[in-house]
């Protein structure tokens, strides 16, 4: 007995009185403005679907808008105080990271501004790949002059002079 899903026949084959009646009921689309027909009247069942969707999400706000309101003061200062804690908490730790970082500052030379990690061990660990990388470098010394500034006398203009007279 053959079932109205059945698929087409192969062609060769017999076909079945079920199918043939599945097929003469369809009729394909040839012009354009029966296309747009068609679709026409799609689009218009999905949009009647969601048209009340503006109403329902006015309602949804109303909702909340009423649910905020009928809590207790009790329920509304437990909310207040368990956000002021979160705060307290997350500017706690900020100061503890800031604190950790001028200590090995302190204690590797390393200026505080770079170092970086929310831990004390990865702030230790990143200060001395940073010392790994850029060594410490002593301070330079011009050769010329061999470390000591030479006091020198007169005015800015014999000073000058002195200068250029080095140069030439």
């Amino acid at each position: 007995m053959a079932d109205s899903t059945d698929p087409a026949p192969i062609s060769g084959q017999a076909s079945t009185p079920a199918t043939e009646n599945n097929m003469s009921g369809f009729k394909p689309i040839t012009t354009q403005e029966e296309l747009d027909r068609l679709l026409g009247a799609r689009i218009f069942e999905e949009r009647a679907k969601y048209q009340d969707y503006n109403d329902l999400k006015a309602k949804a706000a109303q909702f909340d808008a009423l649910d905020e309101a009928s809590k207790s003061d009790l329920q509304k200062m437990q909310s207040r105080a368990e956000k002021a804690e979160a705060e307290l908490k997350k500017l706690n730790a900020e100061k503890q990271i800031e604190l950790w970082k001028q200590e090995v500052a302190k204690a590797t030379g390393v200026d505080a501004r770079i170092l970086s990690g929310i831990t004390k061990e990865e702030i230790e660990q990143f200060a001395a790949t940073l010392l790994e990388i850029y060594p410490k470098q002593s301070a330079g010394v011009v050769p010329s002059e061999g470390g000591q500034a030479k006091p020198t006398g007169g005015s800015v203009r014999d000073q000058f002079a002195s200068a250029m007279s080095q140069v030439f």
